[in-house]
């Protein structure tokens, strides 16, 4: 009997609207791809198997069937977009807006860093082990940028302008501090 059949050509499955929380409690929303194909093991592609597979990962596959909340039926080839999205929320969940957008201002002198490069690397590194196991072959993941709400931006504004302020005062006070105490002496 055929219990399923498979795709074996490379797969693109993409959420252009993905919600993301972040540690400080801010969403944040992005679009998110992953491109895939079944395990090939080692096998290569030639003209007269254009598509290997690894036995293995073609029965993971067919027996991936599983009922969604919506009432539809899921397949392997959605099991991949989840792992993607589900690293990325992980990953934004461990860290604060000011750490994924602006990093240099969250972490003075650590020098530049690239946090949508670096989350992209995680997704991609963690995805593949995760999706390994069940047959599958991330090869590629796409991130958009990511974006909040405008009134989280006034809000993150009015924030850095006090934290600048409160800096500002410190120094000031240190300032007069050592001057007062150059004139006692």
């Amino acid at each position: 009997t055929i219990r399923t059949v498979l795709d074996l050509r490379q797969q693109e499955r993409d959420n252009p609207l993905v919600r993301l929380m972040t540690k400080d409690g801010i969403e944040v929303r992005t679009g998110v791809a992953a491109t895939y194909r079944l395990a090939r093991g080692d096998n290569l592609p030639s003209d007269s198997w254009p598509f290997p597979f690894d036995h293995e990962a073609v029965r993971l596959a067919a027996y991936q069937d599983r009922i969604l909340p919506d009432g539809t039926v899921g397949n392997w080839e959605g099991v991949a977009l989840g792992a993607v999205v589900g690293q990325l929320r992980k990953q934004v969940a461990q860290n604060e807006l000011d750490e994924l957008v602006y990093p240099e201002v969250a972490h003075p002198g650590r020098g530049r860093t690239e946090p949508h490069q670096t989350l992209k690397e995680i997704m991609l590194r963690e995805g593949r082990t995760e999706l390994l196991r069940k047959g599958i072959d991330l090869l590629n993941v796409q991130l958009a940028a990511l974006e909040t709400a405008d009134p989280i931006l006034e809000q993150r504004v009015k924030f850095w302008q006090a934290s600048w302020d409160k800096q500002h005062r410190i120094d000031a006070a240190d300032s007069e501090a050592e001057a007062m105490r150059l004139m006692e002496f």
